[in-house]
């Protein structure tokens, strides 16, 4: 949210800026929690929306620093399109007012979406531009204050001083736009890994060394650093690796050797060698033909 602001300083030194997913359950505070606070407190003042092709593509290309905030929209294939072209500033045609003409605009907006099922796990292009954070459920959560008080609580004391945080936007604006000498650091930040999947760990940590400036809080960039020193990054995913093979290891039970047909279903599409569950380890073996014939039976023929 603090990198947001400087949006349009630090797409000048990298070659996207990524967008966040947030995957979420139900009653994981996406309404009425820290999510909307957040925003609120980046100058939103609408919340998460549920908008029209056409006013989705309005509001990203509205203005370049402020958080445009999508919830489980109803049309997901349009929504990735505009993701893949936001991330790099990237422009669509639209009918002009005169309602005859064609008027181009740039898609500018940082954006950040949300949902229960998001299904951008099995998608590299749109991986490598995304933040994505899985949310539990902060239902069972204590106060922080007194041990005995459900943390809900402590955030309606939080709304009931402050109902509106957008009123402090200002301020926090001003803080990081006094800042903006820092992006400078960018290309210093990015890791051995290169393109897409670096440039948004560099986001990330610049945000991260903003708001830790801004609050003198060093333990953020800690936290920061600890969250990309769990993600993984291979280079060659691609959708057989991320969901075709997968799915058929799970619906097949991870077969440790091949075995011929069975009914409908054609020889084992794909088994396990050397499987070492504690280190997560394994010699993956596939037959081209036989997943194929395997993928083609499970979607009944409908594939593309």
């Amino acid at each position: 949210g603090v990198a947001c602001v400087l949006k349009p300083q630090i797409h000048q030194v990298t070659s996207q800026f990524p967008f966040m997913a947030l995957e979420a359950p139900s009653e994981s505070g996406k309404t009425t929690g820290f999510f909307p606070m957040m925003l609120q407190l980046g100058g939103n003042t609408q919340g998460q929306i549920d908008p029209t092709r056409a006013s989705l593509r309005d509001f990203i290309s509205a203005h370049q620093s402020g958080i445009v905030w999508i919830d489980d929209l109803s049309d997901t294939g349009y929504l990735m399109d505009l993701l893949r072209q936001a991330t790099g500033e990237g422009s669509v045609a639209k009918k002009g007012e005169d309602r005859m003409s064609q008027e181009v605009v740039r898609l500018v907006a940082p954006i950040c979406i949300s949902g229960e099922a998001l299904q951008l796990h099995h998608q590299k292009a749109l991986m490598d531009r995304a933040v994505m954070i899985d949310v539990p459920s902060p239902t069972s959560r204590r106060s922080r204050h007194d041990a005995t008080r459900k943390q809900w609580l402590d955030i309606l004391d939080m709304k009931a001083k402050h109902p509106d945080l957008s009123v402090f936007s200002g301020t926090l604006v001003a803080e990081i736009l006094s800042r903006k000498g820092m992006v400078s650091d960018i290309p210093s930040l990015v890791p051995e890994t290169h393109g897409r999947w670096g440039d948004k760990i560099a986001v990330i940590r610049m945000g991260a060394l903003l708001l830790a400036d801004i609050v003198d809080d060093s333990s953020i960039v800690d936290r920061v650093e600890a969250w990309v020193d769990e993600q993984e990054y291979f280079g060659n995913e691609n959708t057989l690796t991320m969901k075709i093979i997968p799915t058929a290891l799970g619906r097949t039970g991870s077969p440790t050797k091949p075995k011929g047909p069975e009914g409908r279903w054609p020889s084992t599409p794909v088994f396990v060698m050397n499987f070492n569950a504690e280190a997560g380890t394994g010699d993956v073996w596939f037959s081209p033909k036989f997943l194929a014939e395997w993928w083609a039976e499970l979607k009944h023929g409908r594939i593309e």
